[in-house]
């Protein structure tokens, strides 16, 4: 669902504040809520804390605030809003009222979050699919999602997050049976270009001892290097598990010649059967495009597997990439994140709002279409799961 879908009389509706937040000034915050602000505080109104279970605490920022105080009581919106954002104006309404901070007035009354979705958009083709594969798999994982009742959250975005995985069995294990035969398969015989290269460009980086279920390697002479503040860009390489030594040493090739700053593959059976085992990080988005280039020629014939919620870079799912986000972006409107995983932010990101559209609307037909509604907003477009350009760029930013 695009922007362009918001209704067309959405700012001639009224709108009010959420009275189940506070407004806080960042000066009477405690201790603990400026810690959570961390440097963002100096440059912050406060934060709306609030009143409910069932609602997050939100950073804002001047304009917010004005915009919670303006609407204490419903009106419609005001001008010095529509004079200032322009063209940009509904979007942003849009987004405070799936965020629950505005609510705006419908048929049912006023609404906000994921009782709004009518009132915002025109909601008539929320089955709209990518055409390539993996939008084909994150949308029957999204539909897999909506069928099972887990316990908790943490659940079920840990079912979103291994969708796609193949399932262990006596073929696989015999196949790879332990980490040091899968080093020797994937390594290939001394001899082998791949081999060669791996040995003379990259340096292995030491197993972690709480997470030794990859093998890392630092390129040698990296064209760039990836900065602890800044945004990961990273390429997905996804064949099916029978073809990851042909797909290894493709990478191997690439990655040497391309100076990609590092490369992590699976290093067990379990590994190599999800989908994500192996993954090149880059600095930049033309670092991925030739990356890309160079790999196709190289992986052509090798079947792909496909990694959900990833932005597909070849049809058939082999290729894909994502962003990392950088430790001190803000991406829940509050506290900095401490995840630097495009998938499991995402995974995260959909199995919290799908929880939230079930308590909100339990009869809901596709209780995770408001999940994609408001990953928009976030910068990244569900019906290709591309990232925006500038995703992650301005950390720290506050609604």
């Amino acid at each position: 669902m695009s922007l362009e879908r918001l209704r067309p009389d959405l700012l001639q509706r009224r709108f009010r504040a959420n009275p189940n937040f506070d407004l806080v000034v960042a000066d009477r915050l405690s201790d603990l809520e400026k810690q959570a602000l961390g440097a963002d505080i100096d440059r912050l109104y406060g934060v709306l804390r609030p009143r409910v279970l069932g609602l997050a605490t939100k950073a804002v920022g001047d304009e917010v605030a004005l915009l919670f105080l303006t609407l204490s009581e419903p009106a419609p919106l005001p001008a010095y809003l529509l004079r200032n954002l322009g063209q940009g104006t509904a979007a942003t309404v849009a987004r405070l009222v799936l965020d629950e901070i505005l609510a705006i007035e419908g048929e049912r009354g006023f609404v906000s979050g994921t009782t709004s979705r009518s009132t915002l958009f025109d909601v008539a083709s929320t089955r709209e699919a990518g055409g390539d594969r993996i939008a084909q798999i994150s949308r029957s994982a999204l539909e897999y999602a909506s069928r099972i009742v887990l316990p908790s959250t943490e659940a079920l975005w840990l079912r979103l997050y291994f969708y796609n995985r193949i399932a262990y069995s006596p073929r696989w294990a015999k196949r790879y049976p332990n980490p040091a035969e899968v080093d020797a398969i994937l390594g290939g015989h001394p001899a082998t270009v791949s081999r060669k290269l791996l040995e003379s460009c990259f340096v292995p980086i030491p197993p972690d001892p709480h997470n030794d279920r990859w093998r890392l390697y630092d390129h040698r002479l990296p064209r760039s290097r990836i900065a602890r503040d800044q945004p990961r860009y990273k390429l997905y390489v996804s064949p099916h598990p029978s073809a990851a030594a042909e797909a290894f040493a493709a990478v191997v090739t690439a990655v040497a010649e391309v100076g990609a700053p590092r490369f992590k593959v699976a290093s067990d059976a379990y590994g190599l059967l999800r989908p994500d085992k192996l993954i090149v990080y880059c600095t930049e988005r033309s670092m991925i495009d030739a990356l890309a280039e160079r790999l196709t020629p190289l992986l052509a014939g090798v079947p792909a597997h496909g990694v959900p919620f990833t932005a597909a870079l070849t049809a058939d799912g082999l290729l894909s990439y994502g962003i990392d986000p950088p430790p001190a972006a803000r991406i829940d409107g509050w506290s900095a994140t401490s995840e630097r995983s495009w998938r499991v932010w995402i995974a995260r990101w959909l199995a919290r709002t799908i929880e939230r559209q079930r308590r909100d609307e339990p009869d809901h037909p596709e209780p995770w279409a408001y999940a994609l509604d408001r990953l928009r907003f976030e910068g990244v477009d569900p019906h290709t799961w591309t990232p925006a350009d500038l995703l992650f760029t301005q950390v720290g930013t506050p609604a």
